[in-house]
């Protein structure tokens, strides 16, 4: 008789242990499996997604800090987090033009190089050259005048009597 009772026993809790998989570890089973999914999926979301391309405005002047700028205009796909490249270094290659600015004194310029030429009856020339495409300018001074009207000659005469 004990072993018909310990076999019915053994037979209850293998349904009670059945019953208690199905009704109430399954489903928290399923409810873990289902949060699992879940987090993996927001993480995916989170997750950074890099662009595969950039719309850029030109490249700005080089500032005297050596950097160029320039603005994105877009990037895609969208809700992609790269930054993209808005700036770089750059060296002023451009130089400086200077315009040729004639000096106050004969020969001379203030800016830009000095270049002689022929010079006129009453005006001394001179060209003062612009620098890097800068302008050249002609330059003119005019030569001091001598007035031979003016000159009032001495004459010595000596009168004699008869």
């Amino acid at each position: 008789m004990k072993n018909l009772k310990s076999d019915g026993i053994k037979k209850n809790i293998l349904l009670l242990v059945g019953m208690f998989l199905i009704v109430i570890a399954l489903p928290i089973a399923t409810k873990l499996v289902q949060q699992s999914q879940e987090n993996r999926s927001n993480a995916a979301s989170k997750r950074s997604v890099h662009c595969t391309s950039f719309s850029y405005g030109s490249w700005g002047p080089c500032n005297e800090r050596g950097v160029q700028y320039r603005v994105l205009k877009s990037k895609k796909p969208k809700g992609c987090t790269d930054p993209g490249i808005i700036f770089r270094s750059c060296t002023t290659s451009t130089p400086v033009k200077v315009n040729g600015v004639c000096g106050s004194a004969k020969n001379s310029c203030s800016k830009g190089n000095f270049s002689d030429i022929v010079d006129i009856e009453y005006y001394y020339k001179w060209k003062c050259l612009g620098i890097n495409g800068g302008k050249t300018v002609n330059c003119a001074l005019a030569k001091p005048v001598v007035n031979y009207n003016n000159v009032i000659p001495t004459l010595n005469l000596s009168v004699e009597a008869d």
